[in-house]
């Protein structure tokens, strides 16, 4: 009796050679495939999304379409399945499975030792990529670029670093390992220490380190070359703060009552941080590099407004009464304000030219802008939450206006007629919408910017 031949799996058909694929790299291709609605979200892709999908829907009712959804395919079959978020953010899964083979993060191959894999999809990736290049609609306005040395850009992302290219110290680090998450949990031990420094020198510059609560801070001197380093809830000791590596560009202090830094070394290179806590401690400096800093919780703000260089600030759930001034910010990013009833303080940020308002509490009004002398895009979510949306009618430059997710019709905006170049209504309903593109005259401008850089994490 002869038995049959088994089956070949999708792991069979990516990683067998046949006799012609000996001599040729796997070739790979994405293949798009349309997305389900929100509210029928097929259970496999939720589970292999998982905070991606969170993300996404974060954003409204057309959170779904930052989302693109492949098909990576052979000649011959459909072997993984693939979503990204922001076309550069995702998790590659054997077909209709949870099994993850891959990851891509800021758009590059990472997390299998399949060296012929990672190269395949990167090809895939390419390739993909420069159809969606020509794609750009003729009638859109394009956003204003965004600085190219954003954090974003130039440090890893936590949130984007997958289960397989996470480790611990204490366990087995994998010595083929090219970038990921390093968690540091306990204090190390001198074996652990030892086995820190044979591992990460050579990869340093491609990975996040992140500190335990009662990780002594003398082990951020055995960290040189790492860019990204969290310090992980729960802190109390900021004792050894002063060993920071200059190669640290973006520092993540999660939840904690009131940090302080006074002992951050003065040749840090801190461009970007991320705070969860209700002040900082009194003394704490100055940070000469900083450009970005994304608050959680403040009660007190007025450390935000000694850094010369600070261009971006997001407050996330702040519970302030007055924005703190800056000289230096451009761009403000307002989430779930509970503090403000108006936007009192935003006078003494006279060079502030984007304004991002989502989901205020408590908010009666916009206030007046006649002072924002630059301020020339506002994106405004919930907008229906505030009685008074006459301040829109007193900033002096403003040009470009987005609504979004509002319960409001057309008339709080029809007076901006003649001074918008561009704008994005998503009203009670999209004929609302489409209405008062057409009264404003003016063509689709996304005010909608995703900050990959603010707030990292899961």
């Amino acid at each position: 009796m002869t038995r049959k031949p088994r089956a070949k799996s999708p792991r069979d058909a990516a990683v067998e050679p046949s006799a012609r694929s000996t001599a040729r790299p796997l070739a790979l291709v994405f293949r798009e495939v349309p997305r389900p609605s929100s509210d029928s979200v097929q259970a496999l892709w939720r589970a292999q999304l998982g905070p991606l999908l969170d993300q996404a829907l974060e954003d409204g009712p057309d959170g779904l379409e930052l989302l693109v959804r492949f098909e990576v395919c052979s000649a011959e079959a459909h072997l993984y399945d693939l979503t990204l978020f922001c076309d550069d953010d995702g998790a590659v899964y054997l077909r209709g499975t949870l099994e993850r083979v891959a990851s891509f993060s800021q758009g590059a191959a990472s997390g299998s030792e399949d060296v012929a894999l990672l190269s395949a999809l990167n090809r895939a990736y390419g390739a993909w990529w420069k159809t969606q290049r020509k794609r750009v609609p003729t009638t859109r306005v394009e956003p204003v670029a965004t600085n190219a040395s954003s954090p974003a850009t130039t440090v890893p992302r936590y949130a984007a670093i997958y289960a397989p290219d996470q480790y611990e110290l204490g366990k087995k680090l994998s010595a083929k390992a090219s970038s990921g998450l390093l968690r540091i949990v306990k204090a190390p031990s001198a074996a652990d220490l030892a086995a820190l420094d044979a591992f990460l020198p050579s990869r340093a510059g491609r990975f996040v380190v992140e500190l335990g609560p009662s990780v002594p801070l003398g082990v951020l001197a055995h960290l040189g070359g790492v860019p990204f380093v969290v310090l992980a809830a729960g802190r109390k000791d900021w004792t050894g703060l002063s060993h920071l590596p200059a190669s640290v560009r973006r520092l993540s202090i999660r939840k904690t009552k009131e940090p302080t830094l006074a002992e951050l070394p003065r040749d840090h290179h801190l461009v970007s941080m991320d705070l969860d806590a209700p002040r900082v401690a009194p003394g704490s400096p100055a940070l000469a590099h900083l450009e970005t800093l994304a608050w959680t919780g403040a009660d007190d703000a007025s450390w935000a407004s000694v850094h010369p260089r600070l261009r971006e600030l997001a407050l996330r759930n702040a519970k302030l009464d007055a924005l703190p001034p800056s000289r230096t910010v451009e761009r403000l990013l307002l989430f779930k304000p509970s503090g403000l009833t108006s936007l009192k303080g935003i006078e003494g940020l006279p060079n502030l030219t984007y304004l991002r308002l989502d989901h205020p509490v408590g908010m009666k009004s916009l206030g007046d802008l006649s002072r924002c002398a630059a301020l020339a895009t506002i994106h405004l979510t919930a907008a229906h939450r505030m009685g008074d949306l006459s301040g829109l009618h007193t900033a002096p430059r403003l040009t470009r206006l987005g609504v979004v997710q509002s319960q409001l019709d057309g008339k709080p905006f029809e007076g901006l007629a003649g001074r918008l170049v561009g704008g994005s209504f998503q009203l009670r309903s999209t004929s609302h919408g489409k209405a008062l593109l057409a009264h404003l005259g003016v063509p689709f401008f996304n005010t909608l910017e995703l900050e990959h850089h603010l707030f990292d994490e899961r």
